[in-house]
């Protein structure tokens, strides 16, 4: 319970890249980590699947990946979207956020006050 007796949710971004586009080479279990995750936080912890939002990009194995959650293309606008989201109207106060990501990763160095 939040405070003033309010329930306290747990809003949940979950992203898995497999298959990469442009040359990069493709992971194999990225999207089954977000499969893991999906499922403990469904099936253990009870959090509802409409307070779950999964960006996937799996490999075209043929494999089916049925899912209580949408699937939405992990693509940079969809994963913007929903940071957006989770920092707009979509978390209230006392609310919890998990942002899961599995794919490859990267850095930039950003040199001086003005990026």
């Amino acid at each position: 319970m939040g405070e003033g007796g309010a329930t306290r949710r747990l809003r949940v971004l979950l992203i898995g890249i497999d298959a990469y586009q442009g040359g990069v080479p493709a992971l194999h279990g990225c999207v089954n980590d977000v499969d893991a995750i999906q499922g403990l936080l469904i099936q253990r912890l009870r959090v509802p699947p409409e307070q779950v939002q999964r960006l996937a990009a799996p490999r075209r194995d043929g494999a089916a990946r049925p899912t209580e959650v949408p699937t939405q293309a992990p693509t940079r606008d969809a994963v913007l979207a929903a940071l957006d989201r989770l920092a707009g109207d979509a978390v209230r106060e006392g609310d919890r956020v998990l942002i899961y990501y599995s794919g490859h990763g990267t850095q930039r160095v950003v040199e001086g006050a003005g990026g």
